[in-house]
């Protein structure tokens, strides 16, 4: 008896579950539908995205760089209406947002109020508005977690492809990852996990026109300085010689690697992701802002529930630009969230540095506290 209650009551939130993301996705279209998109300066980066998968018609084009095994797995959006993929889109960050907030490191009332400040941040916000796939590679961190953590292949091949959605994002954490699977998993387990990888790499490569993506990506002019957020573009307008720019952006590599490998604990915590994703934006040639919502995601919305006063002073300061720099030139705004992306970079590597393998800091993704009551 006592059994069957419990499958009942399982099977009721599973049921409740399931209502609830529907209702939540049919919102997000409902809302895209109402807003006049074409006439709107809404869904920016989607309208470019969409206009190289509409009606299943690939093509690459100007700020529309996604590699090939991305734009396999979103192709069925291609086929919706426009404001429709835009929906989906912005359903699928919110719901990543969600995901990504740790259980329980507090009580049920804090984690409600992380989870609402996770998705009603000012970087969400802007992934919201501008259609961004940023969302993808949340989902992507997400799967490299679990699928590593429960050894799933297919879930760690489909992860490593959506993480590497963005690799000027993902590049660090792919390296600690490949690191951590020759280390710590058995050979069968990441080689399962590496012709998942393949084979969807293969199969783009074989029916996309990807001889285009290539010459879109290679002939791409260098991006302005006030696009990114990166330490190349902040040092270059800071006339930083390029041997200089280069042996910094080296150093932050190398120092995020080595805080990570230097841990005994062998498994990817909220803190790693952060500082990985922090230390890639920092190093790559160009790195949008808008990324900075996965730095918001593992870095900034864990501290709130770890370490409240840190993790509230961060969000408050992403927070800024919506509030004081709104009317501010993109050049300064960039020059911001640049500093912003430093601060946070050497809070995390400061803050896993100090830590032991025993703190919350260094938990498994998605896993809760150790019970540490007397058994």
């Amino acid at each position: 008896m006592k059994t069957n209650r419990l499958l009942e009551k399982k099977e009721a939130q599973i049921g409740i579950l399931a209502a609830s993301v529907l209702f939540a996705l049919f919102l997000f279209i409902w809302v895209a539908y109402r807003l006049d998109l074409d006439n709107a300066l809404l869904a920016f980066d989607w309208k470019n995205i969409w206009g190289g998968i509409q009606g299943g018609q690939v093509h690459w084009g100007p700020n529309s760089y996604h590699p090939p095994w991305t734009v396999l797995l979103i192709l069925p959006l291609g086929f919706l209406p426009m404001p429709v993929g835009w929906g989906v889109v912005a359903f699928l960050t919110a719901a990543a947002l969600i995901v990504a907030v740790p259980r329980g490191l507090g009580g049920k009332g804090a984690y409600l109020l992380v989870v609402l400040a996770a998705v009603l941040s000012f970087p969400a916000l802007r992934n919201y508005a501008d259609g961004n796939l940023n969302g993808l590679l949340l989902i992507g961190l997400l799967l490299n977690g679990y699928g590593y953590r429960e050894e799933k292949p297919l879930l760690l091949g489909l992860g490593v492809l959506l993480a590497a959605t963005k690799p000027q994002a993902s590049l660090l954490l792919l390296v600690v990852l490949a690191v951590y699977l020759i280390q710590a998993r058995p050979f069968r387990f990441y080689l399962r996990a590496g012709i998942v990888v393949l084979a969807v790499v293969g199969v783009s490569f074989l029916v996309l026109p990807t001889a285009e993506w290539f010459r879109e990506v290679f002939g791409v002019v260098e991006e302005t300085r006030t696009a990114s957020v990166a330490l190349s573009a902040f040092l270059t307008n800071l006339a930083v010689p390029p041997m200089v720019s280069w042996a910094l952006r080296a150093i932050v590599a190398a120092v995020s690697i080595f805080i990570v490998l230097r841990s005994e604990n062998r498994e990817l915590s909220h803190l790693k992701i952060a500082l990985l994703i922090a230390g890639s934006l920092l190093v790559a040639p160009y790195a949008g802002g808008l990324t900075l919502v996965v730095v918001m995601a593992f870095g900034v919305i864990p501290l709130m529930l770890t370490r409240p006063v840190v993790g509230i002073a961060l969000y408050a300061l992403n927070m800024v630009p919506f509030f004081a720099l709104r009317a501010a030139p993109d050049f300064w705004k960039q020059v911001y969230w640049s500093l912003l992306l430093l601060a946070s970079w050497t809070l995390f590597a400061y803050l896993l540095a100090t830590s032991s393998s025993e703190d919350d800091l260094s938990l498994p993704l998605a896993e809760s506290v150790p019970d540490s009551s007397p058994s």
